[in-house]
This record gives structure tokens, C-alpha cells and sequence, in this order.
């Protein structure tokens, strides 16, 4: 298959509100006449983002709400152009959010999306964002802001494209450069590359890895090198928050639309979580750190990223419960990453924090060596029915690894 060669995958652009009003009565009428249909602005156009689109990649954009809409608690419409993805960014003391998208020609009922405050300590550029929510083909999002002292806010929309993954990728893909690893001040801190592993000679086997040049990661877009952990204590099992009725073919493009968010809009290094399993029991490759046994450190799990690896499952699992396809590759990953690292899945273990919203810096934890995210911070993640799998997960990954 011949390389296909694009440009940097979407710009960071700046464009403005399509319509904010202080009165949210009166914005009901301007609605009402706007529904139906939503013709899609031309970039630039009096009132609208102004974006530039990359054929077949990642078409990003960030669109300011107005200081009248946030500040009464008011909605905000915007007309972005396409998109599948959303978001809301700020400064500050997070917000109470709530979007309704206008998907497949209505709009859906009102939802909240929840705090993402992952980021490693090194990492960000100070700013703070929602999940990144899934919602299907749609062409334009209300905004209900409330609460918090949050400013500059923005409502980030993503159209993750249909990008032949496999080979934009192999035109893009560049080699790492690590240097020397200093002698690190604490068992918390990075490494710029990682530390000598000796694994035991048994060990529960590898499961199958897509990696990210299958998923189409443009390496431009990283905003550092790896760094790494100097031990692997714990597996952090997260859910993305998605829809839960995506085909194979989308899982590509929903984790395209992660990666740019994470790196665009948040200013991460790289897409946070180290690895995502898809309903379907495919396991990807997340965050770059070359062998992917080596302990490449993520942004998954505030205050505990430091001795961790972190796997997302696809989806929204407060909503439904996951796939057997899913916990089943779930249970094989943590068996081979804990086991390799010479951790129990099925033990506990002390581990220190380096400040979360529910352990501050410095407090001793006492964990489950596979833990929710919910566990370690106060968020819904991973999801109601994927939480209640955990106990299940901890000892088939155990008796898989008992059985190597």
C-alpha cells in the first residue's frame, strides 16, 4: 500500500460563539426556528468558527463561550461544522457542564460531562477539560455553564476523520530519542528513558497489540518524549465515557479524536492512557513509550500515575455493562503487565500519592493492585457496571498468571 503523506492534523484555530444569550428563554425562541435544518456555516462567515479542514484527518476546533453565557448559567449554541466528538476546556476551578448535541437531525437530551483531571504533574498547560464525549454524528452543540470560577472557557469539537490509519501512519511515524536516565530525587520521579528490567523467566504470555500506527497517531502532535516509570505497582482500569454502539471501524477515529484533545486542547505529551480495549476485545496501543513493556508513564489517574500503567475500556459502562469480549482481553492484559513487573492481581498494595482530589500529596494509600479510577479519585470512572466486574477481573488475572 503506498504512503499517504497529510498535513499536522488540525490546526488549533480560534474561532468565536455562534449565538450566546444571557436569557436562556429568549435563546429557546432564536432555537426553535434554528432546528430544523442546521445548514452548515461556510468557514469564516459572520458569527461562525472559522475552521480549516484537513481532508480525511482530524478536524479539530475550539470555540470561546462568552462571558454573558457562563456567567448566568446561560446556553450557548454553536455551529462548528461536523463533528463526533465534544468537550469543554477552561482555566481555572472546574465548572458544572451540560450539552445537548444536535445528532443525526435532533437534539439530544441535556448530559453532564464529567471532570478529566489525569494530567502528570509535568504535563499540561494549565488547562483543565471534560470528558471527551463521544456523540455521533452532529453538526452543532448547546452549552449549560454553571458554577466553578472557570474562565476562558471553550467547547472543543472533533470530527476524528476517516483517515486510512495504516498507512498515514507509517509516513509519520518517527523514532524516539531518550538520553541516559539521571539518578531520579524520588521513587516518583521520571525517567527520560527506562531503567534496566530483568522479568521473570515465567510470566502470563503478551496478549495481541494493536499498536498506534494501526489506530493512525500522528507523531507531530506529541508534545514530548516518553518518560517512564521506575516500577509498575498497580493497573488503573478506566472507561472513556463513549458511546457504547460504535463499529470496529470507528474505534480508530474515537481514538484519534482522544489523542488530539489530550495533546491540542489539554497540552498533554501524548493521549493519556496508556492502553484501550474496544468492545469488541481488541487491545491498542495508547501513549507512546516504545517496547510496550516497558513502564511508560501515563496521565490516567491523578496522583498515582508514577507506578502505574492505565487501560481505558472503550465506552460508557455507567450506562451498560461491558462486553465478555472486553473483560475477557481486560483480565489478559493485567495478567501479562502485572505478572511481568512481578505484582499479584489479585494483591494489595501501600503506594504513596502525589495529590488527588481524594488522597492528598503524601498520603499513604492502601490499594487493590487492579483498582477503578474511582478508587484513587473522586470521579463516576470507570463506570457503575465496570466497577463491580473488578473483584471477577482480580482473580481470573490471578489464576492466569498462577497458571504460567
Amino acid at each position: 500500500m503506498g504512503q499517504v503523506r497529510m498535513t499536522r492534523l488540525g490546526t488549533l484555530l480560534s474561532p468565536v460563539l455562534a449565538l450566546g444569550v444571557a436569557s436562556t428563554a429568549v435563546l429557546a425562541l432564536h432555537l426553535d426556528a434554528q432546528v430544523s435544518p442546521l445548514a452548515a456555516p461556510a468557514p469564516g462567515a459572520s458569527g461562525q468558527p472559522a475552521a480549516a479542514s484537513v481532508p480525511h484527518g482530524v478536524r479539530g476546533v475550539q470555540t470561546a463561550l462568552p462571558t454573558a453565557a457562563r456567567s448566568s448559567g446561560g446556553t450557548g449554541v454553536i455551529r462548528p461544522g461536523a463533528f463526533s466528538q465534544v468537550a469543554v476546556t477552561w482555566r481555572g476551578d472546574a465548572p458544572t457542564v451540560r450539552v445537548s448535541t444536535h445528532t443525526r437531525g435532533a437534539w439530544t437530551p441535556w448530559s453532564t460531562l464529567e471532570p478529566f483531571e489525569d494530567a502528570d504533574l509535568d504535563e499540561g498547560n494549565g488547562t483543565h477539560g471534560t470528558d471527551l464525549v463521544a456523540v455521533g454524528p452532529s453538526d452543532a452543540v448547546r452549552v449549560r455553564i454553571s458554577g466553578g470560577s472557570g474562565r476562558d472557557l471553550h467547547v472543543v469539537t472533533i470530527d476524528p476523520g476517516q483517515t486510512d490509519a495504516v498507512a498515514y501512519a507509517a509516513s509519520t511515524v518517527t523514532t524516539a530519542t531518550t538520553s541516559p536516565s539521571a539518578t531520579p530525587t524520588s521513587i516518583t520521579a521520571p525517567l527520560a528513558s527506562p531503567a534496566p528490567y530483568t522479568p521473570p523467566s515465567h510470566y502470563a504470555p503478551k496478549p495481541a497489540i494493536l499498536n498506534r500506527a494501526k489506530w493512525g497517531a500522528d507523531e507531530s502532535l506529541r508534545n514530548g518524549d516518553p518518560e517512564y516509570n521506575q516500577v509498575i505497582k498497580q493497573v488503573h482500569v478506566h472507561h472513556t465515557a463513549s458511546r457504547n454502539d460504535y463499529t470496529m471501524a470507528e474505534v480508530p477515529g474515537l481514538i484519534r479524536g482522544m489523542y488530539w484533545y489530550h495533546t491540542q486542547s489539554l497540552g498533554w505529551n501524548d493521549i493519556g492512557y496508556n492502553f484501550l480495549i474496544d468492545r469488541f476485545g481488541r487491545l491498542w496501543e495508547g501513549r507512546r513509550g516504545g517496547w510496550v513493556t516497558h513502564p511508560t508513564r501515563g496521565a490516567h489517574t491523578l496522583g498515582f500515575n508514577w507506578d502505574s500503567t492505565g487501560v481505558a475500556l472503550i465506552g460508557n459502562f455507567e450506562k451498560k455493562a461491558p462486553t465478555k469480549a472486553a473483560i475477557t482481553t481486560l483480565v489478559h492484559f493485567a495478567a501479562w503487565k502485572l505478572d511481568y513487573h512481578r505484582m499479584k492481581p489479585s494483591g494489595w498494595v501501600t503506594v504513596i500519592s502525589e495529590g488527588s482530589d481524594r488522597y492528598p500529596k503524601g498520603t499513604h494509600a492502601r490499594l487493590p493492585v487492579i483498582d477503578g479510577h474511582r478508587h484513587t479519585n473522586e470521579t463516576a470512572c470507570p463506570g457503575k457496571y465496570l466497577f463491580a466486574k473488578l473483584p471477577d477481573i482480580r482473580t481470573r488475572a490471578q489464576a492466569r498468571a498462577d497458571h504460567y
